[in-house]
């Protein structure tokens, strides 16, 4: 109920992508509702692993609410990480949950808005000259 309520509440997030958008994608969809969230938080380590060895690096699953894509090892997470073409978004991807708890966070903001917020926020974090 509370995340209908935030996509009501924040008309700029996109959303949710069906399952049908990535079912070309090797991977699971676990029980219907529930998805995999139960078997990833009964053993994360094990549940990992077992995706990555039976379906590769890039695998769906359905868990937490919805489908997923996950993409495991240096090749994601430098395609992830750097985003050189800006074509992922931490504000779309975390938002409905996150926003929850941090309105407005700095994971929750996408380029340039990150960019120039975590550069303000650096400051309070760096130590003081001796």
């Amino acid at each position: 109920m509370a995340l209908a309520h935030t996509f009501k509440a924040n008309p700029h997030w996109l959303p949710k992508i069906p399952q049908s958008a990535i079912r070309d994608i090797p991977g699971e969809d676990g029980l219907p509702l529930v998805g995999n969230t139960f078997r990833m938080l009964a053993d994360p380590v094990g549940f990992g692993r077992r995706m990555i060895s039976t379906y590769g690096p890039v695998f769906r699953n359905n868990a937490f609410g919805g489908p997923q894509v996950n993409m495991v090892g240096p090749d994601a997470n430098e395609l992830l990480l750097f985003d050189r073409d800006k074509v992922f978004s931490s504000e779309q991807g975390w938002g409905p949950l996150l926003n929850l708890l941090f309105p407005r966070g700095l994971m929750l903001m996408d380029f340039e808005k990150h960019r120039a917020d975590r550069r303000v926020m650096a400051v309070a974090f760096k130590p003081e000259p001796r």
